[in-house]
């Protein structure tokens, strides 16, 4: 149950990868800023965060408040494709 199962763009040098690790026999997710080397391989940055599986729902419950949060406080013209403002 090891490795990258999602990523998308954060800026022209880096993606944010979503996996799942092992760290000292505990089962993880693993959201990591990653950026490719000079053989093009995608590489872990230091910033991230690693929570145990079982916590996966709270993590749900978090993006969602912050989606909700964001829609109702901001106006939908002021944000563009990727929820940033200008």
């Amino acid at each position: 149950m090891e490795g990258i199962v999602y990523t998308f763009k954060k800026n022209s040098r880096e993606q944010v990868c979503a996996a799942f690790k092992t760290f000292r026999e505990v089962h993880g997710i693993d959201l990591r800023v990653c950026y490719r080397d000079y053989d093009g391989n995608l590489r872990p940055g230091e910033k991230g965060l690693w929570l145990q599986v079982g916590l996966l729902p709270e993590l749900k419950k978090a993006v969602l408040a912050l989606e909700q949060a964001l829609v109702s406080k901001v106006p939908p013209q002021s944000v563009d494709d990727r929820g940033v403002a200008p």
